[in-house]
């Protein structure tokens, strides 16, 4: 065993990490913005259609902007003049797109490049987290006139969540398909009593280790339609990083809204509530001192090794990995990192790497070679707690407004 002292704010550790060849990392990239909907008229089909990518690459955007950093920040972020937006695309994809001599209509992915949305963050000193959480894949149950629905075809909900897309969300999710295994192995009443000898291996013939139950639940009080929205994640190990708690809110249908339209505002707020619970935990600030941490790579192979460099490579919070010794069976690094050493664990969880309190050494290996262990929380973290009044604060509402700011990119 290769040994090694770890320090960072003059605390001692066991930094141990376990990789999984299995799927369970996130694979989307969130500096793209999905299927955004552009429309606009012209003189000709072709104007049209350069005025309606124009148009969407500014409001896409916008989106990102806020995707990426908290709430409280979103009225300062700068506005970017519109025949610059252009130089921050790496690419596009155009779906269900339609034209008439003097009208464009499409769907469109704006892929952006990632430095260039750091710096304009950074340069506004604004907080921002570009970590992705692990997939996770939602299950609908549609509770409404007594019925608890779940794979039936008048399951509203549920075609709502199927026809929306979010793997590039900080919090990537995905939708069943719902084949037969799927019907016979999971039912409504398991979804909500969080079953997992259901649901762990439901997610896992998808390829995933975790289930986002969304219940939502219609009614109605003396004059206003009602719809109850609660949100819990079910994790493969344990608790997992998102804990037990639920996220819970009420939507007051005051505009009477049609069912599909409501159903889609659900969403709509379901998902701004995942990303900002998200970003609480992973939010790196601007003015954070770097720090280094010493650990210590055991493996017994060379693609082991190379996974591992690879995945702690990919952290958006590692600033630098130097490799101090290299054998055939081991490794000593020095990672320098930005953030809180509990956001390094977790963003580190994301890719199946486990840092571990508990000695003066560190230990790589395969997961089948090292037990999850589900350790406290490292000094310094600042996890969300359910107990915690920042989160309980933002739990419930009986009436959600989630407004969207003036967006100052926006073409006249």
């Amino acid at each position: 065993m290769i040994r090694a002292q770890v320090w960072t704010r003059s605390v001692s550790l066991l930094v141990a990490f376990w990789i999984s060849l299995v799927p369970a990392l996130a694979t989307g990239n969130v500096f793209t913005v999905d299927r955004w909907p552009v429309d606009a008229s012209g003189e000709s089909a072709a104007d049209a259609r350069g005025v309606a990518l124009a148009r969407g690459r500014v409001q896409a955007l916008h989106e990102l902007l806020q995707r990426l950093s908290p709430r409280e920040y979103w009225q300062s972020i700068p506005p970017v003049p519109p025949s610059d937006v252009i130089d921050l695309i790496s690419g596009i994809q155009i779906n269900n797109e339609k034209t008439s001599p003097t009208r464009y209509l499409a769907e469109v992915s704006y892929s952006f490049k990632p430095l260039e949305i750091r710096n304009i963050l950074r340069d506004a000193y604004i907080p921002f987290s570009e970590s992705q959480a692990r997939e996770a894949i939602v299950l609908p149950v549609f509770e409404t006139e007594g019925r608890y629905l779940l794979w039936e075809e008048d399951n509203e909900w549920s075609r709502a969540w199927q026809e929306r897309f979010f793997i590039n969300e900080l919090v990537p999710l995905i939708s069943a398909l719902g084949e037969l295994e799927d019907i016979v192995g999971v039912t409504a009443g398991d979804a909500i009593s969080r079953n997992r000898s259901a649901l762990i291996p439901f997610a896992a013939r998808y390829g995933v280790g975790d289930v986002m139950v969304a219940h939502a639940t219609l009614g109605r009080d003396e004059t206003t339609e009602l719809l109850k929205i609660t949100l819990f994640r079910v994790a493969a190990t344990g608790s997992g990083e998102f804990g037990d708690r639920s996220i819970d809110f009420i939507i007051r249908n005051t505009d009477r809204l049609p069912l599909e339209d409501l159903l889609n505002f659900a969403i709509d707020q379901a998902v701004a509530r995942l990303r900002e619970d998200w970003k609480f935990q992973t939010i790196i600030r601007i003015d954070g001192v770097p720090s280094e941490l010493l650990a210590t790579v055991r493996f017994t192979e060379h693609r082991e090794w190379v996974a591992i460099r690879n995945r702690l490579n990919e952290m958006p919070t590692i600033n630098d990995l130097e490799v101090v010794a290299l054998s055939t069976t081991g490794a000593e690094i020095v990672l320098h990192y930005v953030g809180t050493l509990s956001q390094l664990r977790l963003n580190m969880a994301q890719r199946n790497l486990n840092l571990l309190d508990g000695g003066s050494y560190g230990l790589i290996a395969l997961r089948e070679d090292l037990p999850i262990v589900e350790s406290e929380e490292l000094e310094g973290g600042e996890a969300l707690e359910s107990g915690d009044d920042r989160f309980e604060n933002n739990r419930s509402t009986d009436d959600v407004s989630f407004e969207r700011l003036p967006n100052p990119f926006e073409l006249q």
